[in-house]
């Protein structure tokens, strides 16, 4: 039994918010309609740990249960008077620090969508956390952490271990095709620095429009393709252009 409800707890820290408001409200748990995704899980943990006898068998039962089959929210439900019907934001990715990890540049621009789509600032510190693996200390921390968002994007730009906007605005200015280095490579490698600049958590010293009059000039006076650098000379203001 224990090992089961090690299990349950395991699954609980996963497990999507209308999931886990579902099984607060069939705990009959004291969880507020709007409770975050750390309240709930707190709320789902301490229910099952505080259980005894054969309540504790059948709180257990009942969370591996609802976890291993997900409850079905639907218009008639009563459950669908507190659960959002609102698909739950999700970041496409996992932050792992490896190969295979979302990157920054991704994160920063699913969070922006997600801001233009609407969703409170509480659902998106929500996604934040689940999108860390759960074997990072990271997801701990910002578990555990009473940060605000703006606050966990800094966290997380740390963890990514970016060089500050200042390094990365200097290696944008005294960019040149490195020897062996292609055109296209070295024309990529540029706009990836642009990009990282324009998302960093602390790039407000950098407008935009400097970002790109500074990659304009320095792909143009970069490149050793003299042909290549007349060809975007020409195409500069056109839509196909990476200019």
């Amino acid at each position: 039994m224990e090992e089961r409800r090690m299990e349950a707890l395991r699954r609980v820290c996963t497990a999507p918010v209308p999931t886990l408001s579902a099984i607060a409200m069939m705990l009959n748990l004291d969880v507020k309609p709007d409770a975050t995704l750390q309240q709930l899980v707190m709320a789902i943990s301490k229910g099952v740990k505080d259980a005894e006898g054969r309540d504790h068998e059948e709180t257990t039962l009942k969370v591996v249960e609802s976890l291993t089959h997900p409850i079905q929210i639907t218009q008639s439900s009563p459950l669908a008077q507190s659960v959002s019907l609102r698909r739950e934001l999700k970041l496409d990715g996992v932050i792992t620090g490896g190969k295979d990890s979302l990157s920054f540049i991704s994160f920063t621009r699913q969070l922006e969508a997600a801001h233009r789509r609407g969703y409170p600032e509480h659902e998106i510190m929500d996604a934040v956390i689940t999108a860390v693996s759960p074997e990072l200390p990271l997801r701990r921390v910002l578990e555990a952490s009473k940060l605000d968002l703006e606050g966990m994007k800094r966290l997380i730009f740390q963890f990514f271990r970016e060089p500050s906007p200042a390094e990365l605005f200097t290696q944008l200015t005294q960019g040149t095709q490195q020897l062996g280095e292609s055109a296209a490579e070295f024309v990529m490698r540029m706009m990836d620095l642009r990009q990282r600049i324009k998302h960093s958590s602390h790039s407000a010293q950098y407008p935009a429009s400097l970002v790109d009059q500074t990659f304009r000039q320095n792909v143009l006076t970069g490149l050793k393709d003299m042909e290549m650098r007349v060809g975007l000379q020409l195409c500069e203001g056109q839509t196909t252009c990476v200019l």
